[in-house]
């Protein structure tokens, strides 16, 4: 997967874009979110299938089951498989690397290593309004390059 040679500003300008928007399902959730991240840094729109298809997270769950097989682990696999992403270590993950997270209650949410290197940004449901900002190298679980 080729990003653009301005991948950063892009990213950046996507990642100021969203951190006011309300959460909601089928529209702007992790995986649109991060779908949107990818979008801004290569073009191509990974959030087609999913964008305005479900309302709940239920709704959410069903689609990753019949069009993927699973949940987003899964979703992450096949996507990385597909495009040719390169599964690193969590500790190796760059800028605008992709990255699976564990959540409290044992669920599964993607987010995107930022700019900085450090932090990974996560649009999740416990935030109404724009995303989490958290630490990724000791809580991610997986992680891919985009390259």
């Amino acid at each position: 997967m080729q990003k653009f040679f301005d991948w950063e500003v892009r990213l950046d300008k996507y990642i100021h874009e969203c951190a006011n928007k309300d959460y909601s399902w089928g529209e702007h959730d992790c995986v649109l979110f991060a779908a949107g991240c990818i979008y801004a840094m290569t073009g191509i729109d990974l959030g087609k299938p999913f964008r305005g298809k479900y309302k709940t997270k239920r709704g959410a769950i069903g689609i990753l089951k019949r069009r993927f097989g699973g949940g987003l682990e899964i979703l992450c696999e096949k996507m990385a498989q597909k495009h040719k992403w390169l599964e690193v270590r969590t500790t190796m993950a760059q800028r605008g690397s992709v990255v699976l997270f564990e959540d409290e209650t044992g669920g599964t949410v993607v987010g995107i290593v930022g700019l900085s290197g450090t932090k990974a940004f996560i649009c999740d449901s416990r935030v109404k309004k724009g995303f989490l900002i958290i630490p990724f190298f000791e809580k991610a679980k997986r992680a891919w390059l985009l390259e």
